[in-house]
């Protein structure tokens, strides 16, 4: 029996993950084909973007998973029976309730994946991810300093013939300053980085390799008033090896903490957070939030049983019937599942019955549909069995000739 199970195992796993990784890539390319005209926008680089897409992946993830599943169980017992295994596999006393044993096997890894996935990996990944956006929404190094462009921030102009690609560091920097009290100041560097400093208000522009000119006014005190005359400026030239000059740039204020939406918390801080919620955030909320997730997570305990009866019927019956069939179900599912969750949340109805009311009629009318497969071939193949021996043993003898006949 352990062969059998190994086999079968086998023959499910490589679908699984075929299966897995062309919806991860299909969802994940919708998703950059999005995001990609925001990064630009926002003067972000392509690691920037693949960062973004990598915190996707749990999300994303936790949609591939049922639907990979489905497929992949669906494909293996198809296979089966067109090669006329499964007729082997009854013949030697095995029934489908035993065949469906190893699934159940890599549905429980599945399930634990999912556990971890919508459990603890989505409430982090898609804290950091809205913070990225955020940053590149609101970081000023995305909307100041550019290569080639002379940008002015209050009394200074900056340019910049290039950009590394973390965008922080940048070479053959040029800043000219100009205050009515001092005079003017330029300076031009051959290497440059942008630092920030939490003790400091505003970021500062670490230069290196350059040569600083000065323009100050002639006298103890630069004159209160330049309306009269022009005050004769006195020039000044000096080299550094390395400097530092403010960049007047508004600080942006940083990303809110985690947890303000009920989707960045984890199942165990739902499940806590219920009796005392976050601000903004109310017990029903929490409590429909976390009775969708366990039952999302418990679905895939039942998807086998769904996708078994779906992928047995006619040898000569293409699959794709039962694959859009098992598809459908899911969406719909998928939907109603938050549907109903926001009906817990929004409406007077418990979660018990909206959520886990769907949990049971999917499983229920799985149950059914495996229950029905699983004894109704049983009995057909017996039936099949006991008729073709009592067709041999009435079957007349095949005309011979005999030795009389010679």
């Amino acid at each position: 029996m352990r062969i059998f199970d190994d086999y079968i195992t086998r023959l499910a796993t490589r679908p699984l993950i075929i299966a897995i990784v062309v919806a991860l890539l299909l969802l994940l390319l919708e998703r950059m084909l999005r995001l990609l005209d925001f990064v630009l926008d926002s003067k972000g680089t392509l690691d920037v973007l693949f960062k973004l897409l990598s915190f996707m992946v749990p999300h994303y993830l936790g949609l591939a998973l049922p639907a990979a599943l489905l497929l992949a169980l669906i494909i293996s017992f198809e296979r089966l029976q067109r090669d006329s295994e499964l007729d082997a596999f009854f013949s030697s006393g095995f029934g489908l309730h035993q065949l469906i044993r190893p699934t159940l096997r890599v549905a429980v890894i599945l399930t634990v994946i999912a556990a971890l996935t919508f459990g603890f990996l989505q409430p982090f990944t898609r804290y950091t991810y809205r913070s990225m956006i955020h940053d590149l929404t609101h970081g000023p190094i995305h909307r100041y300093l550019q290569e080639g462009l002379f940008i002015n921030v209050k009394d200074t102009t900056y340019m910049v013939e290039s950009v590394d690609r973390d965008r922080r560091r940048f070479s053959r920097v040029f800043a000219f300053q100009i205050s009515d009290r001092e005079g003017s100041s330029v300076v031009t560097a051959r290497l440059a980085s942008l630092e920030d400093s939490p003790n400091e208000p505003t970021p500062r522009l670490h230069l290196f390799d350059g040569v600083r000119m000065d323009l100050g006014f002639v006298g103890p005190e630069a004159p209160e008033s330049r309306d009269t005359e022009v005050p004769e400026l006195l020039p000044s030239v000096a080299s550094f090896e390395q400097s530092s000059i403010p960049v007047e740039l508004k600080r942006s204020k940083s990303f809110r903490p985690r947890g303000q939406d009920e989707r960045e918390l984890t199942l165990t801080e739902l499940w806590s957070e219920r009796e005392f919620p976050p601000v903004g955030l109310t017990r029903r909320l929490l409590e429909s939030e976390f009775h969708e997730r366990v039952v999302r997570i418990l679905t895939m305990l039942v998807i086998p049983f769904l996708a078994v009866p779906l992928a047995l019927g006619r040898k000569r019956v293409s699959r794709a019937p039962g694959m859009a069939i098992g598809l459908l179900v899911l969406i719909a599912y998928n939907k109603g599942l938050d549907t109903a969750g926001n009906a817990s949340t929004y409406g007077s109805l418990s979660p018990y019955l909206t959520i886990w009311g769907q949990f049971a009629l999917l499983s229920v009318s799985a149950a059914i549909l495996f229950y029905r497969a699983a004894f109704g071939i049983h009995r057909e193949s017996l039936a099949a069995s006991v008729t073709s021996g009592l067709a041999n043993v009435i079957r007349p003898p095949s005309k011979t000739r005999s030795l009389t006949d010679a």
